[in-house]
């Protein structure tokens, strides 16, 4: 919304947002929810864009490690491109 809206201030609510349901939501508890998060976390970190592109790569790569090739190959990929698309912003 924050990004079709142009509204940085909606930007800044949504990373609030992730940072703040991942410091409830334990990695062990739910590695695929914590992953899932992790991952909408670094795209709102990639549309920031500028200095919080380095926490986007570091974020979705968190998220790959719980995201196995083998067994969600699909998630994977798309860890794979959000790591892309942060390191080519």
């Amino acid at each position: 919304m924050a990004e079709r809206k142009g509204d940085p201030a909606l930007l800044d609510r949504a990373i609030e947002s992730y940072r703040g349901a991942l410091k409830e939501t334990a990695r062990s508890d739910d590695p695929a929810l914590w992953a899932t998060m992790m991952s909408n976390l670094g795209d709102a970190l990639t549309t920031k864009g500028g200095e919080y592109l380095e926490e986007a790569v570091t974020t979705h790569s968190a998220a790959l490690a719980e995201r196995p090739r083998y067994r969600v190959p699909l998630l994977w990929a798309a860890s794979q491109e959000n790591i892309g698309n942060a390191l080519h912003a």
